[in-house]
């Protein structure tokens, strides 16, 4: 039976993870959209003592307030260079809360959730399949 309990899991996470893109895709649409640089980059160790970096961006938003904030993801030092332009989308009320227009910028833990969801589902129906086809053998 537990191929029940991933099936419902899976299930879960898709159904979150499709609401996620949905809301993510109405703020890329609804906000601004502007230009950021890379001022500097954080040192960040991970538990393995490897050196990783998370680059600080800084904007300008239209009412002209410089706005920096750091990236929440972080990777090795050649991702990102200091000066590197990124187009990024921000709310006009909380220009702190930007995204960076890239693929793992905008989709990154989502699109893991969904990975997540749809093997989960896989396997449940799958184990269904091999069950129902193996009774009638």
């Amino acid at each position: 039976m537990w191929y029940n309990v991933l099936f419902f899991m899976g299930l879960l996470m898709l159904v979150i993870s499709l609401f996620l893109v949905r809301d993510r895709i109405r703020f890329i649409r609804k906000g601004s959209v502007t230009t950021a640089s890379v001022i500097k980059l954080v040192e960040d160790k991970d538990s393995d003592g490897d050196r990783n970096y998370k680059p600080v961006f800084k904007f300008t938003t239209h009412a002209k307030k410089e706005v920096i904030f750091k990236y929440k993801y972080s990777s090795g030092k050649t991702a990102w260079h200091v000066g590197e332009k990124v187009r990024i989308a921000y709310d006009n009320n909380f220009p702190e809360k930007a995204v960076v227009l890239t693929y793992v910028g905008a989709f990154g833990y989502i699109m893991i959730l969904i990975a997540a969801g749809i093997l989960l589902l896989t396997i449940s129906v799958g184990y269904y399949l091999a069950e129902y086809f193996f009774k009638q053998v």
